[in-house]
């Protein structure tokens, strides 16, 4: 999914931008900028909110973290 060829741009354009954000700013300011840009949009669409939490569910995430470590 993330993979897609369809969303790699803007995936890999978001993790390069918290990437430096950790190189120049440090991990707690990246991971508050995260949470309080996932909050902002959360916020604006609730529905959007709802589709991804419930797509999450169906993933299994702790493979996708085994696999992405191989």
């Amino acid at each position: 999914m993330l993979m897609n060829p369809g969303n790699m741009i803007a995936v890999y354009t978001v993790l390069g931008i918290l990437k430096e954000m950790r190189r120049q700013l440090g991990l707690e300011a990246m991971l508050e900028y995260m949470d309080r840009y996932v909050s902002a949009i959360e916020d604006r669409n609730p529905e959007l909110k709802q589709a991804v939490t419930k797509a999450i569910t169906m993933m299994k995430v702790e493979k996708m973290y085994r696999e992405a470590m191989k």
